[in-house]
């Protein structure tokens, strides 16, 4: 990929943030072997992430379950915003 030419772009400051950004690793879980990649080795329906680490991409089910949770949980509270509280049965 060329990088951006920092002529066009001003001062050149977020064209070194987005060159330093594709320089990171970035780590995947194969959620058919369980096992952390390094890129984008296996298909795109047989990975989760990108994660910044190898821990992190090997703790990929904790983080989904926790920020599954937390969306359930916003919306429950979205809810009761929008409809008002469910009636007892």
């Amino acid at each position: 990929m060329t990088p951006p030419d920092p002529a066009a772009c001003g001062d050149g400051n977020h064209v070194q943030e987005a060159i330093m950004a594709e320089r990171r690793p970035e780590w995947f879980l194969n959620t058919v072997t369980g096992e952390p990649e390094l890129g984008k080795q296996s298909p795109a329906d047989r990975r989760m992430g990108p994660y910044q680490s190898y821990e992190e991409a090997l703790n990929a089910w904790k983080i989904a379950k926790k920020r599954n949770k937390a969306w359930e949980e916003e919306d429950r509270r979205w809810r009761q915003e929008w409809e008002g509280e469910p009636e007892s049965l």
